[in-house]
């Protein structure tokens, strides 16, 4: 068996990784900015009240209570309740990507679950104090983690495809660069593993109803365009024209 040293994580497929950060730092970077500058806008009576009935929808969905379509379409823009249909439809695209796991996948999956079993029962028998017994399981799982990243190798070689499939970067040289361990494999990304990196998190229609209820008051509240145009800050100005999913 190759000797292989302890390496640090490697780093979430790029994809992937690019797009969590670029939706995380976009929610995060609009939020300081609209709280640093404070700039919002001196609303009607009629403003006023669409504000608080869109602070109730908030309340009401944060609470996991029904919001009827009706009162939605009340009190959002028509292009506003429009996005709730279009970003649900994106939902389930995405979805379906997911479905439907190719049996590659799930060969590949079925060594890293066999792997995973031994090394569970080496770390029960290390606790109990029985060493030999330890041993003899991490012997085990080390040997099952290694052909698990020659098949991940054979899999990626046939079907390059397929990387979606996995939590964190894939390529050829997986088998050289990977440690053997239980962290360092790569998980499918369907998996529940608490070592899985990047899993699939299913938006509800509740928590899409939400993303665009929060983003009309915000959208109602403060000066967005005239805080990027006055202050001319090209960032912010960059930041709204993102696509609105990243602003959810």
């Amino acid at each position: 068996m190759a000797t292989r040293t302890k390496r640090s994580q490697k780093p979430v497929f790029e994809y992937q990784k690019q797009a969590i950060e670029a939706a995380v730092t976009t929610r995060k970077a609009v939020a300081d900015l609209l709280a640093a500058n404070k700039i919002k806008r001196e609303l009607s009576a009629a403003e006023q009240k669409r504000a608080n009935k869109l602070q109730e929808m908030i309340s009401d969905l944060e609470s996991d209570l029904h919001v009827q379509n009706r009162k939605l379409q009340t009190w959002l823009s028509a292009d506003e309740f429009a996005m709730i249909n279009t970003d649900w439809q994106r939902e389930q695209e995405r979805r379906n990507i997911y479905t439907g796991k190719p049996k590659l996948i799930q060969e590949y999956e079925a060594i890293v679950a066999k792997a995973d079993f031994y090394f569970n029962r080496s770390e029960h028998f290390s606790l109990n104090g029985n060493v030999k017994q330890a041993r003899k399981f991490v012997h085990l799982s080390d040997s099952v983690y290694e052909r698990a990243l020659e098949r991940l190798e054979e899999v990626i070689s046939m079907n390059g495809d397929l990387r979606i499939w996995f939590d964190r970067e894939t390529a050829s040289s997986m088998y050289n660069d990977t440690s053997i361990d239980t962290d360092s494999i790569p998980r499918v990304v369907t998996s529940r593993s608490p070592k899985c990196r990047v899993g699939i998190s299913n938006r509800t229609i509740r928590d899409i109803k939400l993303g665009v209820v929060r983003q009309a008051l915000r959208h109602l509240m403060y000066e967005d365009l005239e805080l990027a145009s006055s202050a001319g800050n090209s960032k912010l100005q960059e930041l709204l024209k993102l696509p609105n999913d990243d602003l959810i």
